[in-house]
């Protein structure tokens, strides 16, 4: 999957269990706006603008001079439009259009912006205080377009979220998300909890502003939904997405390796991505068909190719979804193909 190419109304949230990952993640996505051209923002502290730094300097793909990043020290920002535990909406604007009038001489060039004000927020416990930021993200950004925005949230503020509340309030702020990696004491996540969005930073889930309705997937519990996708970063984030939905999720990097591992009565349905390495997704299809299993099947695929799409279709897929797809989309798609 490639960063070079960003969407600018992503609004994206990368929850990291440590520092070094979410470093990683900033590079990269600076580092792909620079390429096209983009200008660039981290609203951060001091020490991750010097880190982010180190690393687009590194490396003969990341290479991007510090001082082509406009830095703003974020606790200082944050001092300029708080008030009460709750920013400003009108010195937050008027601060937000000083920061893009010093981010780019021509006002069609593209911006990419990385914010760890909200990330300060809520390690000071002010959970509020962050959504709200993002909402007021959400409601200026769309008018400085083209605008692309990066927020980094460590997992373990949400540690102590019953029902996970504010970490669904966080995600609905946002367009994209990036779940965090199962830590060294979550046991083996493979088979429960994956798809990035072209031009996102790995990982990236498109997801939606409201709810997904999921009122027919309830019954759907004890099905089991296969994914068969060779990329590990998609993999693993749509089992992630799925099965934190409460929904059964086996993952498997091949075909052949899906064939090899499931018995014969299976029960759910198959989201398989047409293009694998080795067997492809339409070959899979043949296959079962051929062995008249039962599992209704679900294909993917990165191609805008509509032969490829007529191809699935014709093979008997129940619907065919081209990436990158929203949330809704994908159960919609799994509740037709269940029922």
């Amino acid at each position: 999957m490639t960063t070079t190419v960003m969407s600018p109304k992503n609004h994206t949230a990368h929850f990291y269990r440590d520092q070094a990952t979410l470093y990683r993640t900033i590079a990269e996505f600076l580092a792909a706006g620079a390429r096209q051209g983009d200008s660039l923002v981290m609203i951060s502290r001091p020490e991750t603008f010097t880190a982010v730094s180190e690393l687009l300097n590194g490396g003969a793909k990341l290479v991007v001079d510090q001082d082509d990043i406009l830095f703003i020290n974020a606790r200082t920002a944050l001092g300029e439009f708080m008030e009460n535990d709750r920013p400003d909406p009108v010195r937050f604007q008027q601060g937000f259009a000083q920061l893009m009038a010093g981010a780019r001489s021509n006002p069609k060039k593209a911006v990419r912006m990385f914010g760890e004000m909200v990330d300060l927020l809520c390690r000071d416990g002010n959970h509020e205080g962050s959504v709200c930021l993002e909402d007021l993200w959400n409601g200026i950004a769309s008018a400085y377009e083209p605008v692309s925005v990066l927020c980094g949230y460590s997992i373990g503020h949400f540690d102590n979220d019953p029902n996970a509340v504010r970490y669904h309030a966080i995600c609905r702020q946002h367009s994209h998300i990036i779940p965090a990696e199962p830590g060294p004491l979550d046991g083996d996540h493979s088979d429960h909890h994956v798809q990035p969005t072209e031009g996102l930073p790995d990982g990236a889930i498109p997801i939606l502003k409201e709810e997904p309705t999921r009122k027919d997937l309830s019954s759907r519990a004890e099905s089991t939904i296969y994914i068969i996708e060779d990329d590990d970063s998609v993999r693993r984030s749509l089992g992630r997405l799925l099965g934190s939905m409460d929904l059964k999720v086996r993952t498997f990097k091949s075909a052949e390796e899906f064939l090899s591992q499931v018995g014969e009565s299976p029960n759910g349905c198959v989201l398989v991505d047409v293009q694998l390495v080795g067997m492809s997704g339409s070959e899979l299809q043949n296959r079962l068909v051929e062995a008249r299993c039962p599992l209704p099947v679900i294909a993917m695929s990165g191609s805008h190719d509509p032969k490829i799409e007529t191809e699935a279709l014709r093979l008997g897929a129940t619907t065919f979804l081209s990436k990158p797809f929203n949330l809704q989309d994908l159960l919609d798609a799994i509740d037709r193909a269940m029922s």
